[in-house]
């Protein structure tokens, strides 16, 4: 299971009508093990207090270079049982337990041009990562800003603050889709300049995250030179869909019973895995500490090798292609297939 730690709530800020950061100070004791890259994200667990903890993988919108103190920024919505309680009841001086920062989805060298797209929270690495570039590394940064409304732009006034600091090399694009709709591919496509254009960042829902990389592709970048991290959406998106552009096909005849042997931190489980659960629920439901953290396919905190049989996954966001290759898989989105199944989480 994830290592949680208590993080103090230093203080707490209104960003926008629906969204708090949090600055969270980390013991001093626990501060190598909270290093972190801008882009990265930490999981956050409730107070031991409250009946049933819940936890969430948010990102970090702090940079490790200007901020003494961690900052999570925290969007409401509308079914979020997680987002509306820390909003509303977590206040300076409580306590929240987070896991060290993890994540693939950093800010990369670069040389020369960066375009970065950021919809609704996605903005929290992205803000991260822009400081980095702008300060860090001296780059030329256009960012494309997608929020819904005028009112809920998330860190608008900074980003604004920043565009003026740096006005030769940061270009500020905002992009409200109650005045202009949701940005359309070509929309996306005009906004990356393909001539010295050293990489593309974005993050957001999904089928935007999907739309700034075909547009990335339009232009002739490589999938090298193209990151993203994508989440699932409370508007307009089923949030326990699967994203069908990476999901495997699954045979028309399954096994109507699956037999799981599992390693798991060097023990040995027999476990009945039945049709259309998901592997990390079929452990848990056993009791079994199996490892996880955000439970939507994208922290790859639950991954593990599948040694035998055959199993499909919904999706594969938080997977490297080094680590696809290598066979890896994400737990919490794991279906079986064939009749008998192994899968290792000690590899």
């Amino acid at each position: 299971m994830p290592h949680f730690l208590p993080l103090v709530v230093l203080n707490r800020v209104e960003e926008s009508c629906d969204a708090t950061s949090f600055e969270l100070q980390v013991p001093h004791e626990a501060r190598s093990q909270f290093t972190y890259s801008p882009g990265q994200y930490i999981t956050v667990r409730s107070p031991d207090t409250v009946a049933e903890p819940l936890q969430r993988s948010y990102s970090l919108s702090s940079n490790p270079n200007f901020d003494s103190n961690l900052r999570i920024t925290v969007k409401r919505c509308k079914a979020g049982l997680f987002s509306n309680y820390l909003c509303d009841t977590i206040q300076p001086g409580d306590l929240l337990h987070a896991t060290p920062p993890d994540g693939t989805f950093i800010a990369r060298s670069h040389t020369s041009r960066i375009a970065a797209f950021a919809a609704g929270s996605g903005i929290s690495p992205i803000y991260s990562m822009v400081k980095h570039w702008l300060f860090d590394d001296q780059l030329h940064v256009r960012l494309n800003h997608v929020h819904r409304t005028f009112d809920d732009g998330i860190f608008v006034r900074a980003l604004t603050e920043l565009a003026k600091q740096f006005p030769e090399r940061f270009a500020y694009v905002q992009h409200v889709t109650s005045t202009h709709g949701r940005p359309r591919q070509e929309d996306l496509t005009r906004h990356i300049e393909a001539e010295g254009m050293d990489g593309v960042y974005a993050c957001g829902p999904e089928v935007f995250v999907d739309n700034v990389r075909a547009a990335g592709r339009v232009v002739g970048l490589e999938e090298s030179q193209i990151h993203s991290e994508s989440f699932f959406s409370d508007i307009g998106e089923d949030p326990a869909g699967p994203d069908h552009s990476r999901q495997r096909p699954v045979p028309l005849r399954p096994a109507e019973s699956h037999q799981l042997t599992v390693k798991l931190s060097g023990n040995s489980h027999e476990v009945e895995w039945r049709q259309g659960v998901k592997l990390l629920d079929a452990l848990l439901g056993e009791g079994l500490p199996a490892p996880f953290s955000c439970r939507q396919g994208i922290c790859s905190a639950c991954q593990c090798v599948v040694q035998s049989g055959e199993t499909t996954m919904l999706r594969s966001d938080g997977l490297l292609p080094e680590e696809l290759a290598q066979g890896r898989s994400l737990a919490c989105q794991m279906l079986p297939v064939s009749k008998n199944v192994e899968v290792d989480f000690d590899v």
